[in-house]
């Protein structure tokens, strides 16, 4: 499924684990989650080739009244500087990078009840944990 929101490039010598359930409704403009979803994937997807051996994941899990969707990537160690300003405007490790992509998808989950948190994986890698309101039933 994800792999028709991304190029061959992006998804290229990238080794990808999901973990995801039959069904997962939010409440909220799915349009919008999915967009944050595929922007830390697309982060994640590039971290990860940065590394000898490329991996991510991304797992979606039930938490109470919230869906908690995992990214994760064994992209290299970042400074301490650069991970306490993820999700800041304007922060941004990449060359390319206007830093500006976390704090929109910080935004959009935020504006969809939801809220977003960062992780360091150790030895090297970032989980980012997108938490949005699950739809009950």
């Amino acid at each position: 499924m994800l792999q028709s929101f991304l190029n061959k490039e992006e998804i290229e010598g990238v080794q990808t684990t999901a973990n995801l359930p039959q069904e997962a409704i939010a409440v909220g403009d799915s349009f919008e989650i999915e967009l944050a979803v595929l922007n830390v994937l697309k982060n994640a997807l590039k971290a990860a080739k940065n590394s000898l051996n490329p991996q991510t994941s991304v797992s979606v899990t039930a938490q109470k009244h919230m869906w908690k969707i995992t990214i994760t990537d064994n992209g290299p160690k970042i400074s301490e500087e650069i991970f306490s300003a993820l999700g800041r405007p304007t922060s941004t490790s990449k060359k390319d990078g206007l830093g500006v992509g976390l704090s929109i998808v910080l935004s959009i989950i935020e504006n969809n009840g939801g809220h977003l948190t960062f992780r360091r994986i150790e030895p090297n890698g970032i989980a980012v944990d997108l938490f949005v309101k699950k739809k009950e039933e």
